[in-house]
């Protein structure tokens, strides 16, 4: 094959390759940072959202580890610790949100849900 054929068709494999590229990340949602799961954990607790969970629900690990590092800032009852607040309340589903209107949120909960039944931002 020629040579200037053959560089010329790498040429062009890269530039389609390289605009894939841009397009493809341009496409894929950024994930938030950590001072947007900051903020929400901290405004989670400030608002009156409760969680209810239990140390051995793997759901409930779930669910901690979306907030990562921020989790200890999560407003959390652990119900088998504390049976009394979670019977008061007829929690019987783990994880289960209680937002401050009452809403009840059961099951692992993406970020941005939580943040939408609390009335707390998130980017």
């Amino acid at each position: 094959m020629n040579k200037k054929i053959l560089i010329s068709v790498f040429a062009a494999a890269l530039f389609i390759g390289g605009i894939g590229i841009i397009e493809l990340n341009r496409r894929v949602p950024q994930e938030p940072g950590s001072a947007a799961i900051e903020n929400l954990a901290v405004c989670l607790k400030k608002s009156g959202a409760v969680f209810y969970g239990a140390s051995w629900c793997s759901h409930c690990a779930n669910q901690k580890s979306e907030f990562g590092t921020y989790a200890a800032d999560l407003p959390y009852v652990d119900c088998p610790t504390d049976p009394h607040a979670c019977l008061q309340l007829n929690i019987n589903a783990y994880p289960t949100w209680v937002m401050p209107d009452g809403q009840r949120l059961v099951g692992e909960q993406s970020l941005s849900d939580l943040a939408k039944a609390s009335g707390c931002r998130f980017q």
